[in-house]
Formats: structure tokens, sequence, C-alpha cells
């Protein structure tokens, strides 16, 4: 009987009750023989059914449903172990912790938020353009110590805002997150004329940040934004819609993207402030003196701010 106890499984003991009974049928006349010699006799077995066999094997009864009825009464029933069971009861959602794995996205905004003093909503509708992202390597008397690079723009399309930040980190997320929020902490408002368009009636509006020259135009409503790939995406963040441009010279995102912050954030190189890329002042203004805080503005397009650093 020990060889029958792995059969007892749905769908199996139907089969093996049958056998058993057939069987029985079969030694009908041993059984009998055995009967008369034993001190107490079995109980007689109802035809189709193996009551022996059923008693001998262990089992938990289970309600069966009022659907399927059991043509065998005395047939056992199977609890199944593969039922999602819990052993822990969960915890109501006001008691779970706040900041799980999954929040680190929204504990950054919520930091960028409070840094910016916008809201946690403005800061998920900015519009984000990953330009660049590649591996990069730091050489080092220990080997080349890799990690991600990332150069991100970002900008929200409606108030005109836009800026560029990098992000470097082993990890692409971190760097990208890193990347993002530097970009808006470095976002500034850029004139757009008639909200669509750059302010020059048609003329070039030049900028130069190192090997790259960057040459942009206002155009006419429905022109649309005829750009390379990288300027499309700066013009794209702060909402300007009809404009064209060249790039002459290097076409290396980082400096296409800043020659052209260079344009819409209201000018660059005020004389006897050097290029302000840590570069010494123009020979042909060096005697023209110190501007005043007032010509710069006027020049820059923009009120200047003491930051209380000195250069």
């Amino acid at each position: 009987m020990s060889l029958a106890r792995p059969l007892l499984r749905s769908g199996v003991s139907r089969t093996v009750g049958t056998v058993a009974a057939s069987r029985a049928s079969s030694s009908k006349a041993p059984a009998q023989q055995n009967a008369s010699s034993s001190a107490s006799p079995a109980a007689p077995v109802p035809e189709g059914q193996a009551s022996l066999f059923h008693t001998i094997l262990p089992s938990v009864d289970v309600p069966r449903s009022s659907k399927f009825p059991n043509p065998f009464p005395d047939m056992p029933t199977h609890s199944l172990f593969n039922v999602g069971r819990t052993i822990f009861k969960p915890l109501p959602l006001a008691d779970r912790p706040k900041l799980m794995g999954a929040n680190h996205r929204d504990e950054m905004q919520q930091r960028i938020a409070d840094v910016t003093g916008r809201s946690t909503r403005d800061v998920s509708k900015l519009m984000r353009f990953p330009v660049i992202k590649g591996r990069v390597v730091n050489m080092t008397k220990k080997g080349k110590m890799a990690s991600q690079y990332v150069l991100m723009v970002a900008g929200d399309p409606e108030k005109g805002l836009v800026g560029v930040g990098r992000g470097r980190h082993e990890l692409a997320p971190v760097a990208g997150d890193t990347a993002f929020r530097r970009a808006v902490l470095a976002m500034d408002y850029v004139a757009k004329f008639e909200n669509r368009t750059l302010f020059g009636h048609g003329a070039d509006l030049k900028a130069k940040f190192g090997a790259t020259t960057v040459i942009m135009r206002a155009r006419p409503p429905g022109f649309g934004l005829q750009v390379p790939h990288v300027l499309h995406r700066l013009l794209s963040a702060c909402g300007i819609r009809d404009a064209s441009a060249t790039i002459e010279g290097s076409r290396h995102p980082g400096n296409v993207l800043a020659a052209g912050l260079q344009i819409l954030h209201g000018g660059f190189g005020p004389a006897g402030f050097g290029s302000g890329t840590g570069k010494p002042g123009r020979k042909q203004d060096k005697g023209a003196g110190m501007r005043t805080i007032r010509d710069i503005e006027l020049e820059r397009g923009r009120y200047g701010v003491d930051l209380g650093k000195r250069l």
C-alpha cells in the first residue's frame, strides 16, 4: 500500500479506486477464506467503491463546489497548498513608509521644488532632453575609472525657461537625475517675440564658443524649426516654434548648447570681464575702463545681482 500513496492526487484517485475495486472482486475467494479464519470478519464492500483503500490514506476534507457534485461520496478531497496564502498581514496604507525604493524620483522632485520655490507638479511637467549619454573614463594610477556622463536640456515652454546641466556617476539613472537637477537650477528666462520666435526681425544672431559659431534667425509664423538637432532640443524646451539656425566650425553638442544659450539668455562677454569661460579680457577693450553695473545690465538684457563672489 505504500506504493499507492504518491498516486493519490486530484483526477488520479478515481482511477486508483476503480483498479482497487476490480482487484478486490478478482480475489473474492481468497478474501472469504481469510475472513472465515480471522476472529473479526471485515465489513462488506459496496459495489463500485473501495472503502479499504480510502480509509488507509489520510485526507483533509475541503468543501466541494455545488456546481461539480461528487459521484463518490466516500472519496476524499484534497487540499491545495499552491494558492496565494499570505503569512504576514499587509500594513494599512497609512502605516506604510512614505519613502521607498520606487519613490526616488519623487524625492528628487521634492528637493528641486524646495530649492526653486515651485510645486512638484510644475517640476514633473518640465521638459527634459538628454543630448549626450555615454561612458567616460578617468585615467588614474589605479587604471581607468569608468562612469556614465549625461548632458541634458531642461525647460518650460509655457514660461520660456531653459537650462543645461551635466551629470556624472557610476550609474546612468543617477547621472541623468543629477544632470536634470543642475539643468533646472541653471534655467533662465528667454525673451520671445510674439511668444513664438526670436527677437531680431530676421537679422543674424551670432555667438561663438570655442571653435563653434552658432547663427540663429527669427522667422515668420508657420516656418517651424529648421535647425540642427541639438539646437532643436534647446529651442523646443523654451517654447520657440519658428526659427532657423546654422553651425559653423565644430559641431560638438556641448559647444553648440553653450553658444546657443549665449544667444537665448540675452548676451555675453561684457567688456573688461573676460569671456565668461575663464579667459582674460579682450585687448581692444583694455583702455575702455570698468563699466558700471547699469551699462552691463543694458548690454546683457537682465538685472545684475550681487552674489558675494570674488573672481
